[in-house]
């Protein structure tokens, strides 16, 4: 990692802080570093583009089966995936893949989720489309309650990988808790580093199948005031979908409908109308989407009592895809962190920007060395 591109993204400060070194000398070795977070409902991807800006971008994590036929005879737009081949058979993945989805291609919603045939097709996936044929250090993520399983993700992820004739070359895997990538993605954007690294930080990371949240002092993880537990986005889909089902009399369970059109990637709330369709009717999400409540609070309390005393918290940062659905309640349960509750724009690409960033740093240092 060059010390020119560093600089566009980190400050001497905070660099010379996380390497614990006075003085920075000149790198000049381009070291490729990338990011990747497979997670429940997307898997989210970073690299360095064009000017040395950090471009990130994403895909459902639902591999479908390439169909065995191609039916448009180049009468319509083609679909944005990439073709993975894996135990015999030919995956797409992308943005498109909903389009050639059956209702029996669906997410994996389980803590065996890295062992899976799933997992290794969305990794080549992301590597596919970040398009960098060599990483020198690519930064992987796990929920909270998975990290024992860092040393297999390592495996699985390192070496090289033939994607669609051509050659991926992953000489490093570095893999750390998912929502510890917000806090870098925060500590360093907002050029607080020194203050985040001697206070204790909360941050709130609710996924697509698991609620997370971590208690740090400093940059280190306290584990006896972290968790995890089933109850993101996957539930809280459940939880629309049973209200829509019971309001119009019918059985309903599109999940991937709703997620689709709750659009998370740019979420602003219940504001403006979010339709769907069933049997032709349309169905505003908004007035279903309360029905939330409940399952967000159950969330909100384990976690509560997983933390105890939070008047040693000095922020909150409000991480994850959905957390501008969670926004609300938990700015209930904290009415005391109100000035210091930080809740990321970003909230989706949080953890995975946070990544790329550290792994500039550690890439940096390793350089250095």
């Amino acid at each position: 990692m060059k010390t020119s591109l560093i600089k566009k993204h980190i400050s001497d400060n905070i660099l010379k802080g996380f390497l614990k070194v006075t003085e920075l000398p000149t790198v000049e070795k381009d070291s490729v570093v990338a990011a990747i977070d497979i997670g429940y409902g997307f898997t989210k991807y970073a690299t360095i583009g064009a000017g040395g800006k950090i471009d990130t971008n994403l895909f459902p994590s639902m591999p479908a089966l390439s169909p065995q036929t191609d039916l448009s005879g180049g009468f319509f737009t083609q679909r944005d995936t990439k073709t993975i081949s894996s135990g015999g058979t030919d995956w797409e993945v992308g943005p498109d893949v909903g389009e050639i989805a059956t209702k029996t291609d669906v997410r994996a919603l389980h803590e065996d989720f890295i062992k899976s045939e799933q997992w290794k097709i969305l990794l080549l996936g992301a590597l596919a489309y970040m398009g960098k044929k060599k990483v020198d250090y690519l930064v992987l993520g796990l929920p909270v309650n998975n990290m024992k399983k860092s040393a297999e993700m390592i495996e699985l992820a390192k070496g090289d990988h033939t994607i669609d004739g051509v050659k991926y070359t992953v000489n490093n895997v570095l893999v750390i808790p998912q929502p510890l990538g917000s806090l870098y993605n925060y500590a360093v954007k907002g050029n607080d580093f020194e203050r985040f690294s001697k206070t204790n930080t909360l941050i709130i990371d609710p996924g697509y199948l698991t609620f997370d949240f971590l208690v740090t002092k400093g940059f280190s993880v306290n584990a006896h005031r972290s968790g995890a537990r089933p109850g993101g986005m996957s539930n809280i889909l459940n939880a629309i979908s049973t209200s829509i089902a019971k309001d119009l009399g019918i059985e309903y369970d599109d999940a991937n409908e709703i997620d689709d059109a709750l659009n998370l990637k740019d979420y602003d709330g219940v504001q403006e109308a979010r339709p769907i369709f069933i049997y032709g009717q349309e169905v505003d999400l908004n007035k279903h989407i309360k029905a939330t409540v409940p399952v967000i609070e159950t969330s909100l309390h384990f976690m509560l009592n997983k933390i105890g005393d939070n008047k040693d918290v000095s922020q909150i940062i409000m991480a994850g895809g959905p957390n501008k659905i969670f926004e609300r309640s938990i700015k209930k349960q904290f009415p005391h962190h109100s000035k210091g509750l930080k809740t990321l724009d970003d909230g989706i690409f949080g953890n995975v920007t946070g990544f790329m960033l550290w792994g500039m740093m550690m890439a940096h240092g390793e350089t250095m060395q």
